[in-house]
């Protein structure tokens, strides 16, 4: 096998095309399979297979995305026989239709498979890594459909989606099956023929990854008391990364029972341990927090006047594709009644632990009469500061409990470090804020737009996979863990709990785009 690919790989550097079968052990002469010729189309982009599925929720439009096709690998299964029939193109060996405006882009390779004659499915792969294309190279048809289809991957999402700030460069697969019933005797000709084509497959591709977008309306924000009249401070410097997403996928889309399949779609936590443990470690990709935090490499949000109302797909793809994040499908069972609201009755299977979020940072500055020490004229923005119970900040923590500096006795406060705020936000709710099921799918792009913070943010983050009173390590891997000296404030809410929150925290329009647009508005809070 590995002459097989040497050879696949020369071909490909040489602009040609490579053609072979395979049944899991010897490759076939290429010069001698098969009697007749096959022809691909295939269209990539297309979110056409389900109203209940991709178009949930917030659906702006979709998006034709700025794609640089590298590589296709294709890829012709005959289950009777157990031969696998191959190509695999480079950019010379394929036209490109990316046409402004169209619902998908259309990929017709130059160059026909030889293969056999006979019931077939067909499959593709557009800019899969080697790492990728190794998991297929030797198997055989019944080992490939279930490589292909069946078995979670894990690659890291750099490994199969990257952008420059002008294009993508995105892994993408089948968005579902294709079979065709090949004629024998069909030339190489017949089969790329652009008028009726013999033997002619046309394989719709979805691009293996969401993306998601954040954006403000204003670059600060005011947050008031609860009179709304008082000011309890200004959130500025907005950035945002995201938690959550498979750490796993399948390489096909998964479908079952009508509902689109993850890797983790089962995995519910019970307890908050369940997040801490190795089950909420091996299901969820954490390591955007860890890429993009506070003071390291701040994912900046981008500040878009327009909300979900007025912005365009267009506008909205525009922007992702200038700075956005990547993430794998994460969904889980929906309640039985999508129409119910109440919390109490939902059955679904979402919760705060296992489902996809986007953690909002910013530099809280509290308004210098809200500070109870009477400290507020020489605190200087991003030191750190204390919230007492009582809803007034204090510069220093004995401060907190001193009667004499505007303190209570054994007065309960949360410590904010470097004046850091917290806050979250799902990436596709079914309803903001009230979510409860919030399933993220391949090939849509997440635009969150906030409008607005209705109060402060919480100072840590409990869903990350890590127990903060007995961390993996002396330093906390968590990026934005519990202060240390902050030991009898509760969580700000547990992994198991349902989505819906008790408050409202942040004001969000939600939009998402083929690439389908979401686009929702939301006023953030806890």
């Amino acid at each position: 096998m590995k002459i097989k690919m040497m050879a696949g790989a020369l071909l490909a550097a040489l602009g040609l095309f490579a053609s072979c079968s395979k049944t899991g052990k010897d490759v076939q002469d290429p010069n001698q399979e098969g009697s007749t010729y096959v022809g691909i189309t295939l269209s990539m982009g297309t979110n056409d297979l389900r109203a209940n599925e991709d178009d949930n929720y917030s659906k702006k439009g979709t998006w034709n995305g700025k794609d640089e096709i590298k590589t296709i690998d294709v890829y012709v299964v005959d289950v009777a026989s157990g031969v696998v029939s191959t190509g695999f193109y480079n950019k010379n060996n394929f036209t490109i239709t990316q046409t402004d405006g169209a619902p998908s882009i259309t990929i017709i390779p130059k160059t026909a498979i030889r293969t056999t004659p006979g019931q077939k499915k067909v499959y593709a792969l557009v800019n899969a890594s080697a790492d990728i294309t190794r998991v297929l190279a030797d198997a055989n048809a019944t080992e490939f459909e279930k490589a292909y289809n069946k078995t979670a991957q894990e690659f890291t999402i750099a490994s199969v989606a990257t952008n420059d700030g002008t294009k993508d460069a995105i892994m993408a697969s089948n968005a579902k099956e294709c079979t065709l019933t090949v004629a024998d005797g069909v030339t190489a000709a017949e089969a790329l023929a652009t008028a009726s084509p013999k033997n002619r497959a046309k394989v719709e591709m979805k691009r293996v990854v969401a993306r998601v977008l954040v954006t403000t309306k204003e670059e600060t924000y005011q947050v008031m008391y609860s009179d709304g009249i008082t000011k309890m401070g200004t959130v500025k410097k907005i950035s945002y990364a995201g938690a959550q997403g498979e750490k796993k996928f399948f390489i096909g889309q998964q479908i079952a029972n009508g509902q689109i399949i993850t890797p983790a779609f089962d995995y519910v936590p019970t307890k908050t341990e369940d997040i801490w443990g190795a089950t909420g470690k091996a299901s969820y990709d954490y390591s955007d927090l860890k890429a993009h935090t506070f003071d390291h490499n701040p994912r900046m949000a981008t500040k878009m006047s327009a909300g979900s109302a007025a912005a365009t797909a267009d506008q909205i793809g525009a922007e992702a594709l200038k700075k956005s994040l990547f993430m794998f499908e994460n969904s889980h069972k929906y309640q039985s009644n999508p129409a119910n609201t109440d919390v109490n009755r939902y059955d679904g299977k979402f919760r705060r632990g296992n489902t996809a979020y986007v953690l909002v940072r910013a530099l809280f500055v509290p308004d210098k009469d809200a500070f109870a020490d009477n400290t507020g004229t020489t605190y200087k923005e991003g030191d750190d500061f204390y919230l007492g119970a009582n809803n007034k900040f204090y510069s220093k923590r004995e401060n907190v409990t001193d009667p004499t500096k505007g303190g209570i006795k054994n007065q309960k406060f949360r410590h904010y470090l470097k004046g850091k705020v917290l806050y979250y936000a799902f990436v596709n709710p079914d309803r903001a804020p009230g979510t409860l099921d919030a399933p993220v799918f391949r090939n849509n792009i997440y635009r969150i737009h906030i409008t607005g913070f209705k109060t402060i943010g919480t100072n840590w983050n409990p869903l990350y996979p890590e127990d903060p009173k007995h961390p993996d390590t002396p330093t906390p891997d968590n990026p934005d863990p519990k202060p240390d000296d902050d030991p009898d404030n509760p969580n700000p809410f547990n992994p198991e709990d349902p989505n819906t929150p008790k408050e409202t925290w942040m004001s969000v329009e939600m939009s998402v785009l083929a690439w389908t647009v979401h686009s929702y508005d939301i006023e953030l809070s806890l």
